[in-house]
């Protein structure tokens, strides 16, 4: 029988979720980091509205990576690995993009 935790891991799980599982013991933190840093990051933004900035926030997932670490649930080394994969990983969008235009 299935924990309940165990049950969400078996679906797609959140990044929360993920750092759950190292948490709860039910994944290694290498297995763990294997996951996270399989995971397409979207940075959050403030929108414009008619061309005017807006007081509003968009979350991106990227979020989420920040506030395990502000809350001390990830440490500063795997903190900087999925940070380095994220520069990486806009690195590579912009470039695929200058090659579209």
């Amino acid at each position: 029988m299935l924990t309940a935790l165990e049950a969400r891991m078996m679906r797609q799980p959140g990044l929360l979720e993920i750092i759950d599982g190292r948490d709860a013991g039910v994944v290694t933190a290498r297995q763990m980091m294997t996951q996270l840093l399989a995971i397409d990051y979207t940075e959050g933004f403030n929108p414009n509205v008619n061309n005017a900035a807006s007081d509003a926030y968009v979350r991106g997932n990227w979020d989420d990576i920040e506030h395990a670490f502000v809350t001390r649930r990830i440490t500063y080394r795997e903190y900087e690995t999925l940070f380095r994969a994220l520069r990486s990983q806009s690195e590579t969008a912009r470039s695929d993009a200058s090659r579209i235009v």
